[in-house]
């Protein structure tokens, strides 16, 4: 289990190639695990482990979405104004993007309380996408100056 936990905590959570190709990978080992560990149920230290790894994965799939929104928000702002911005080709432009900003800094706040032990993934992820969407958009943060690439 703790091969497995080091692993993926080591991993560049950012990289969404190497996320795709190795999930189901991180995920059929947690299945091994969770069928080994069967008859340890009142292990309380093999328990608090699976509590970990099941926490890990949480925080993954959580910024793996956030990420997600966030590639498609600035994919979407790119094509919003056409090709070479011109217009040609042009598609719809978001409305709403401040809702979605608000979101995802909420959301990072959240996580920061929820889950502390994760602070590096969560600004590996979550924090730089914020940064990158600073970039497009101006819109004031209280982490804004802890970003800088």
């Amino acid at each position: 289990m703790e091969n497995l936990y080091n692993n993926i905590i080591t991993s560049n959570w950012n990289d969404s190639v190497y996320l795709v190709l190795n999930i189901p990978i991180w995920e059929g080992r947690l299945n091994d695990i969770e069928e080994k560990i069967k008859g340890y149920e009142n292990d309380k230290s093999i328990i608090d482990q699976k509590k970990k790894i099941n926490e890990l994965f949480d925080v993954l799939f959580i910024l793996e979405d956030l990420r997600d929104h966030i590639n498609e928000i600035l994919e979407q702002s790119s094509r919003s104004t056409g090709l070479a911005g011109t217009h040609v080709l042009a598609s719809f432009k978001i409305q709403n993007i401040n809702e979605h900003i608000e979101f995802l800094k909420s959301r990072y706040e959240e996580l920061l309380s929820s889950y502390p032990a994760y602070k590096y993934q969560i600004n590996l992820v979550l924090g730089k996408g914020l940064a990158l969407l600073r970039q497009k958009y101006s819109f004031n943060w209280k982490h804004m100056h802890d970003f800088f690439f």
